[in-house]
């Protein structure tokens, strides 16, 4: 038959390019499923590890089933059409079906287990059972469309088989870059799931209306000859063992390039793509020659050899990725053009390591399935395709159970390079000599490279630890080293000593640091830490049963267990290396996390923990890794919330840290907008000048920081040496409650971020790489407009003179000056003012004669300005109360213009905390002429003005206000944030008093 004989059947190229997008479906379903499996699951790695081992499996056993039934088939294009539609089918059922069956595992199977071992069987079972029968028809599809285009053109079937490998592998290398990069971001994980099953049926119906008739197969051989069965069987074992090279070779890359180019889901996906790439363009090499080999076996034997030293060369090559990578990210620019450039740049990194490989990789499977169907038939496509599978699912668990931890990555590379090598090998047994003089050869230099680079090369600890991904940093600097470096089954942990600070890290990100050798001179991470553990301590009435997600240093489960009351802290962890690190790199700073008897450290996912523990608790926190990390963002999703809400107690808290550097406000928006619908209260801290903690409670309101720690020896001394002196150096920190912060959060474009529509986990990594943050957050506490104030969230307690902690917070140093500055008015010296704040301290005792004239007048209500706007947001109202008595003992009060009274009356109301007062004088202000204001002075009367009014009821007096100076302004500057918090209470306001 020719491509015109059949007038509706499909011709060589349609089919070709039909199996372009059956490859283009299929990586489409192993990414997706990825995603999901990373949701039920807790980690990417243990998902992406169960899917390509249930994906390869179930392919590996369709494989099988298709090369024994399809001699049997009469129309295997009928049959493959009939395969892509109950794809398509299973595809478009599999979001409820996934709803159902993780939703049935957590409510009722794993709390119906005793034991974890039961507990993790039942949910790796499960998690099979979503993606198996898939797999298994996924698997059919190379060995029926394959069959069926070697019947039909049986002239070259060799090249057809190449031809087939190729548009395969080219479509899967387009499928995992589009619908990681464009579809889950466009409609989410249901969405691009449904996609690929509209495709697979798209394909079946096309098939179908084309598939014509076919030859009769080719008979079998009458029966086999012990030298053909010696023949296939050598032929099986090369093509598993070579898909357990390959897989080895693929898990060990992707984690070294992970220390390149980040953990994120992106970076993962251009690994997965260039590794694709190479087996296509492979495959499209060797498709004009693989009809031609005169001596294939000699062939494959050279190739696999090759295949070893390239292999090998990438352990020293890989050290260069990393001045590549360091390169980008300090000379890219940082918008998204540069992080465009950058995409590229980490694609043609990781084509550069596996590329070189796979290309040659992607010329065996075919010479492999051609040499076999010389000797045999078309079932020969389903048996290699078979075995290689399934020695891809032996490369997985090879690399991930044993070879990473047990040898590190330079030892699994050298172990795939090896089973290659044993591959050349065997096929160069009982082989004439003069056809493997190049084999030998090869194979020589191949045992020549493993033994060479196996003693002279070594993966350079400094630069793996470094994060280069980051800051563009290629090494770190000369005076760290490198203490500990392990690979775990999920992730490469570092400890890692820079003078007195040990830091561990995951992937080359930094988790926590700690100063080991100098108490009370922390890090900014030791604040964090301690806080995270002692707000909750602060507010609960009596924490008795905790829960902390991840272990980090462990000094936040330390804290935490430094209160009496608590009678039970669970603390969970997924990579048991990271308790590891923690153990050798912080003891003896964090002793009670692993001697007191009340401390119970779990390695398992927060999901699953939880699901089994059937245990409700007083206060669980959560201390994820930054939100751009892959797999990271599930915790921060509106799924996992809903989840924690029920193993709360009704009066606990959850704790949630979140990093507020290298993202943007629409990631914590999404954030936000995940968690606050299942509380009723949230309050916000910072710890330092990028990282906060939101504490939240399923029902009521949060209490106020009840509880002095201070009094509780254990917890004072943690608390000191993070230089907290006091209470009020924790409340000081305290940016909003939800009250505030709510209608800010959801005036951001963006959706709560689920599991299902990644928004987080999707733009979290290009904000890293824009260098954004949300700084500006914290910062709302240093502006003179008192909207904690506003929002009933008023300092009562004073910070202490601790100068470690305001070395670490704006606001706690701008709180020191303060005091200065009322010590210098008090003592009528302004000598002893800050510098830049003298000549107003000067000037703000002034009589009415001073004030004869307007500009002095405006110089008076300067000062005030300056020195209210240096103290009012930073002491208590009770700390203001001798500046105010001194500023309204002054005779220029006298001398005041309505307009100048009434500023002076806002800035007086704001200082006191009056709300009525704020928006009294406030409107007033500017219905009449404003006084000689500046841009800022104005900003600030508006944003607080209008936040008043919206708090005093009044929301429809703060629109119209906001309406009319808004549109006008051309920068907020620094009060930006302040302006959008301002309009979006009073627009939210508004929105709740129209509903019915």
């Amino acid at each position: 038959m020719t491509e015109t004989t059949e007038g509706r059947a499909l011709g060589r190229r349609a089919l070709f390019t039909i199996f372009t997008l059956s490859g283009f479906s299929g990586l489409i379903y192993e990414s997706i499923w990825s995603h999901y499996l990373k949701l039920f699951l807790g980690h990417a790695a243990y998902a992406q590890t169960l899917v390509l081992t249930v994906f390869m499996g179930g392919m590996a056993l369709g494989a099988w089933l298709a090369a024994r039934w399809s001699p049997k088939l009469r129309n295997l294009l009928l049959a493959y059409a009939l395969v892509e539609a109950i794809i398509g089918a299973f595809a478009l059922a599999f979001h409820p079906i996934y709803l159902a069956g993780t939703g049935f595992t957590f409510d009722n199977l794993i709390p119906a287990l005793d034991t974890p071992a039961a507990i993790n069987s039942a949910k790796w079972a499960i998690a099979a059972l979503l993606i198996l029968p898939q797999s298994i028809l996924l698997g059919t599809t190379f060995p029926l469309i394959s069959g069926a285009v070697v019947r039909r053109f049986p002239d070259r079937p060799g090249a057809t088989l190449a031809m087939l490998y190729f548009t395969n592998s080219l479509g899967a290398a387009l499928g995992v870059l589009i619908s990681g990069f464009l579809l889950v971001a466009w409609i989410g994980l249901p969405g691009t799931v449904v996609t690929a099953g509209i495709i697979n049926i798209a394909i079946a119906l096309l098939v179908w209306r084309g598939s014509g008739s076919e030859p009769t197969p080719k008979a079998s051989p009458a029966a086999a000859t012990s030298e053909d069965s010696q023949f296939s069987r050598r032929i099986l074992l090369a093509a598993f063992l070579s898909g357990a090279a390959a897989f080895v070779y693929e898990i060990a890359w992707i984690r070294m390039l992970n220390l390149v180019l980040g953990s994120s889901t992106h970076a993962f996906e251009l690994m997965l793509s260039a590794f694709i790439l190479g087996l296509a363009f492979g495959g499209l090499w060797i498709r004009r020659r693989i009809d031609s080999l005169a001596r294939p076996f000699a062939t494959l034997a050279t190739l696999f050899a090759v295949m070893a030293i390239l292999a090998l060369f990438t352990l020293p090559l890989y050290g260069y990725t990393f001045d590549m990578v360091g390169a980008a990210v300090r000379d890219l620019p940082h918008t998204d053009t540069g992080y465009r450039y950058f995409n590229l740049l980490s694609h043609g990194i990781a084509a550069l390591v596996m590329i070189p490989t796979t290309f040659i990789a992607g010329m065996t499977l075919p010479i492999m399935t051609h040499v076999l169907m010389r000797h045999a038939d078309e079932r020969a496509i389903g048996r290699v395709y078979a075995s290689n599978t399934l020695g891809a699912i032996a490369g997985v668990l090879l690399a991930v159970h044993l070879l990473l931890p047990w040898v590190g990555l330079k030892g699994a590379v050298i172990a795939g390079a090896v089973l290659q090598l044993g591959i050349a090998l065997l096929f160069t047994l009982k082989r004439p000599a003069p056809e493997l003089r190049h084999a030998k050869l090869a194979l020589a230099a191949g045992c020549a490279a493993v033994v060479l680079i196996g003693a002279l090369v070594q993966l350079d600890p400094m630069r793996m630890a470094s994060g280069v991904y980051r800051l563009g940093l290629t090494r770190l600097p000369d005076d760290a080293h490198v203490v500990f470096l392990r690979d775990g089954k999920t992730a490469t942990i570092s400890l890692t000593r820079q003078a007195d600070i040990v830091n561990i890290a995951t992937n080359g990100k930094s988790d926590a640091s700690i100063n080991m050798a100098a108490p009370g001179n922390p890090t900014a991470d030791e604040i964090t830490m301690v806080m995270t553990a002692a707000l909750p301590l602060a507010m609960h009435p009596a924490p008795r049963q905790v829960a902390n997600i991840g272990i980090g240093s462990g000094l936040t489960s330390h804290v935490v267990l430094g209160s009496p009351t608590v009678e039970r802290l669970d603390s969970i962890e997924i990579e048991p290396v990271m308790v590891e690190g923690a153990r050798l790199g912080f003891a003896p700073r964090v002793n009670r996390l692993f001697e007191d008897p009340r401390s119970h450290i779990h390695y398992e996912d927060a999901k699953t923990y939880f699901a089994a523990a059937k245990r409700r608790y007083d206060v669980i926190i959560s201390e994820p890794s930054n939100p751009w990390v892959s797999g990271v963002a599930t915790l921060f999703s509106d799924e996992f919330y809903g989840q924690i809400v029920r193993h709360l107690n009704p009066d606990g808290l959850l704790v949630q840290w979140i990093q507020i550097y290298e993202t943007d406000f629409t990631v914590t928006a999404s954030i936000f907008k995940a968690l606050s619908p299942h509380f009723s209260d949230y309050v916000v801290y910072a710890t330092d000048n990028a990282n906060i903690v939101i504490v939240a409670t399923p029902q009521g309101t949060l209490p106020p920081l009840t509880h002095d720690l201070l009094a509780v020896p254990a917890l004072a001394a943690e608390l000191r040496l993070a230089g907290l002196q006091s209470m009020g150096d924790i409340e000081i920190r305290r940016i909003g409650n939800r009250r505030m912060l709510d209608a800010l959060m959801a005036s951001f474009p963006a959706p709560a971020n689920s599991d299902f529509k990644p928004y987080v986990d999707l733009n979290a990594p290009r904000m890293r790489f824009l260098g954004r943050n949300t700084l500006d957050l914290v910062r709302l506490g240093l502006l003179p407009t008192p909207l904690a104030d506003i929002f009933g969230q008023p300092l009562t307690q004073s910070a202490s003179d601790s100068q470690v902690s305001a070395r670490f917070f704006t606001r706690h140093e701008m709180a020191l000056a303060a005091k200065v500055i009322l010590d210098a008015v008090a003592a009528q010296d302004p000598a002893r003012a800050p510098e830049d704040l003298r000549d107003y301290v000067a000037a703000l005792r002034a009589s009415a004669a001073d004030c004869a004239n307007p500009e002095a007048r405006t110089s008076w209500l300067n000062a005030v300005h300056a020195v209210a706007a240096s103290t009012t947001p930073f002491l208590t109202l009770e700390d203001r109360v001798p500046l105010w008595q001194v500023i309204r003992e002054q005779g220029c009060i006298t001398t005041l213009s309505s307009a100048e009274s009434h500023w002076l009356g806002l800035i007086d109301a704001s200082a006191h905390a009056d709300i009525a007062g704020m928006a009294a004088h406030g409107e007033k202000l500017f219905i009449a002429p404003l006084p000689a204001l500046s841009g800022s002075q104005v900003l600030e009367g508006l944003i607080t003005t209008a936040s008043a009014q919206t708090a005093n009821g009044v929301s429809h007096e703060a629109r119209g206000l906001l309406q009319a100076y808004v549109p006008n302004l051309q920068n907020a500057g620094d009060y930006a944030l302040a302006l959008r918090l301002a309009v979006s209470q009073a627009e939210s306001a508004g929105a709740n008093q129209a509903a019915p």
